[in-house]
């Protein structure tokens, strides 16, 4: 397999990235307080074209990671996502070029021309694969092709497709989301 590719890709929607649904909720990934470990939501109203700015943060506060989620946005779009089918089979997908992921899985070239590396399993599998790559995959497709999730490399967000998605713009905590349009790009660096 090539060296990882971190080309300036043509930005891709989020339609032509995650494939043809109802709706599409860009979920934004939160910051962690420094004396809890707890998440916090972003400091400005959540938009579809809001970024994380680095002045936000303080003393009290680190940024969202950049390219991985959180555990509790990775419980939030499980649960909104599985609606009592957790066992459905998904695939999940992470870039090979990060300095801190020991993925395994299947060689696979994902849109915007990124090489990452997948595996299958099902959705109630999440935090079990971010344990063993040390991050949350960036892409994930159900095998019914019922939903998708999906960010660019660097992003500190992921927008969900699928269907009944409100439950993750009305979310009350610090895992917030937005729903945009199927033209929306697909959240990269630093978004």
């Amino acid at each position: 397999m090539s060296r990882p590719t971190v080309s300036n890709a043509t930005p891709m929607t989020v339609r032509d990235a995650l494939g043809a649904h109802e709706e599409f909720v860009r979920v934004a990934t939160p910051g962690t307080s420094r004396g809890t470990g707890l998440d916090v939501p972003w400091p400005v109203a959540l938009t579809a074209d809001a970024i994380w700015d680095e002045s936000w943060e303080d003393d009290r506060t680190d940024p969202p990671p950049q390219g991985d989620l959180t555990p509790g946005q990775a419980t939030l779009i499980t649960d909104v996502l599985s609606r009592g089918r957790a066992g459905v089979g998904c695939s999940f997908a992470t870039w090979t070029g990060y300095a801190d992921v020991c993925a395994s899985g299947r060689p696979v070239v994902l849109p915007p021309d990124r090489d990452m590396v997948a595996l299958d399993a099902t959705l109630g599998d999440v935090h079990e694969i971010a344990a063993r790559w040390g991050r949350y995959p960036l892409r994930w497709r159900a095998a019914d092709g019922s939903f998708a999730v999906g960010a660019d490399l660097y992003a500190r967000s992921v927008v969900v497709a699928g269907r009944d998605l409100g439950a993750l713009v009305t979310a009350d905590g610090p895992v917030r989301g937005v729903r945009v349009p199927p033209e929306h790009l697909l959240p990269s660096w630093p978004a």
